[in-house]
């Protein structure tokens, strides 16, 4: 990678040398002939390597800067996979393993760690809320492939700019930014995709539409997957000759042969995503964007527990995540006007709204249970880079609040208008919150023309609550009807030398990492035969 940097750099400055030369020369036969010299704009593109101006990270930092070993998916890989979802393409394009528990899921895994300890992040915003639990999470397919720029895995602690979760690393995946357009550029450029698969019959259509000017741009994509059931290959090993195969499946209360035992009834799903994008040059050096999300499904089916079997017998016969919906709105403000604070500050405050569902049955059952999950996420940060003579200082604050509602409720599938009794709420039936803050302060310093350290300091605190009801199936203690409520700090640091050279590059990184408990953590609780686990 360094040595196409550095042919990439020499054939750059031939180029130039060359393109003086003959400014030079035309320039010196125009005085010549006319005692003037005439200039003109020429507009120059420069071709590098794109892996050397790479910025990644919260702060958009340089990747050749950062201790982190970091991987990056770009675009045009993604695209040339035709993933499926992005988890398929994290598994496929990069050294991250995927758990799937059905074809509508996908949990990452770094370095070992799992869910609620891997931070997921999009164009800055942290997507890990309060109810991000210890098991599988399918969260991260809300966010469409085809609408990715590029997705940056950065393995190892990251709590000094991110805070709690970011044990195992970081996925952040960066949306498409829609570019400013010359007065001589089309005003508006459309596009459309159709992709098949032929294992499960997945049919994905995207259209994409970019327009703007010279102080504004903008960017819609919108994307709709469908999936028939996935189809699994006839070929097995002799020591295992029903391994895969659906041979009974339920309709409605009716457990039902399956003609084709190769087709995996119970993994079909539908996915819509938007996406919407608009930036202002409010002036120079000044741009302000918004970054509007949508993404909801239908139904998606748990496909490891409708094939699980007791005695001989399958044991669901209903097991959905009910649709999953993610609705995100963010600004973000980048002022590169340098003050006595910084050189570079910038403002980012979202608002995302998270909607779970999970629907149950046992087999021979006719009572449905519903628990439906809310989650209100509020952030703000800001991140500020200051240059004082060698030394480079980066601080920052963030901020966030989570609101969480839980409901449940019972269903009988033949009569659906009866009244029944009312099951325990996943999470406080009352309400629960969630709110932190964080501010950060690191220092680079490069040592010499190869070495550069850095280091920084980072307290954290988060302050729990949640209220349980007195008409809920248990009766609870009075300070569980009151409220219970739960505070954490924490103070963490890291230590990272970087040696560079033509040849080799070395990172050497102490970092810590921590995990503050969340509502999942502190306040869920399941209920039965009686016994309350918490």
């Amino acid at each position: 990678m360094n040595i196409g940097i550095a042919q990439g750099w020499n054939a750059v400055v031939k180029q130039c040398i060359w393109l003086l030369t003959l400014g030079v020369l035309t320039s010196a036969q125009t005085i010549n002939a006319q005692d003037s010299l005439a200039l003109t704009e020429t507009p120059l593109e420069l071709s590098i390597s794109d892996t050397a101006l790479l910025v990644v990270g919260r702060r958009d930092e340089a990747i050749g800067d950062l201790p982190y070993v970091v991987e990056i998916v770009k675009n045009n890989a993604i695209q040339k996979a035709q993933s499926l979802s992005t988890v398929d393409a994290l598994a496929e394009l990069s050294g991250v393993y995927v758990q799937k528990s059905q074809f509508g899921g996908g949990s990452p895994v770094l370095r070992g760690f799992e869910a609620n300890r891997v931070l997921l992040v999009v164009d800055g915003v942290r997507m890990n809320n309060a109810i991000y639990r210890a098991g599988h999470l399918q969260n991260a397919i809300t966010i469409s492939p085809l609408a990715l720029d590029r997705m940056e895995v950065i393995y190892g602690a990251g709590a000094l700019a991110y805070g709690s979760d970011a044990i195992g690393g970081i996925v952040h995946f960066r949306t498409q930014q829609p570019p400013f357009r010359a007065g001589t550029q089309d005003a508006m450029n459309g596009q459309m995709s159709l992709n098949f698969t032929t294992a499960a019959r997945a049919t994905t259509l995207a259209g994409k539409l970019t327009y703007g000017a010279a102080h504004w741009a903008g960017l819609t994509l919108l994307t709709a997957t469908s999936t028939s059931h996935l189809r699994a290959g006839a070929h097995r090993p002799e020591d295992f000759p029903d391994f895969g195969l659906r041979t009974q499946y339920f309709q409605g209360n009716e457990l039902v042969p399956n003609d084709r035992p190769n087709r995996q009834v119970g993994t079909a799903y539908s996915q819509y995503d938007l996406l919407q994008k608009f930036r202002f040059r409010l002036g120079n050096h000044l741009e302000l964007s918004a970054n509007f999300q949508l993404s909801t499904s239908s139904d998606i089916p748990r496909y490891d527990a409708l094939i699980e079997r007791r005695e001989g017998q399958l044991r669901w016969a209903r097991w959905d995540y009910g649709p999953q919906t993610r609705l995100m709105g963010a600004l973000r403000l980048q002022d590169r006007r340098p003050t006595l604070l910084y050189n570079l500050a910038n403002y980012l405050i979202s608002h995302q709204f998270i909607k779970e569902d999970r629907i149950t049955r046992r087999a021979g059952d006719l009572l449905e249970e519903n628990n439906l999950e809310e989650v209100h996420a509020i952030n703000f940060q800001t991140d500020f880079t200051k240059t004082l003579r060698d030394w480079t200082l980066n601080y920052g604050l963030d901020l966030r609040y989570d609101a969480v509602s839980s409901i449940a409720f019972l269903n009988n599938i033949l009569s659906p208008t009866d009244q029944l009794p009312r099951p325990s709420t996943r999470y406080p039936s009352e309400g629960a919150s969630l709110a932190g803050g964080g501010f950060y302060l690191e220092a680079k310093y490069p040592l010499n023309a190869h070495w550069q350290f850095r280091g920084g300091l980072r307290y954290s605190r988060q302050w729990l609550s949640a209220t349980f009801g007195s008409e809920d199936p248990i009766a609870w203690p009075q300070p569980y009807l009151d409220g219970i409520a739960n505070t954490e700090g924490a103070l963490t640091s890291a230590l990272g030398l970087r040696y560079q050279s033509k040849q080799h590059r070395w990172r050497f990184l102490l970092a810590q990492g921590f995990r503050t408990p969340n509502i999942d953590d502190f306040a869920k609780f399941r209920e039965a035969n009686g016994r309350i686990q918490v």
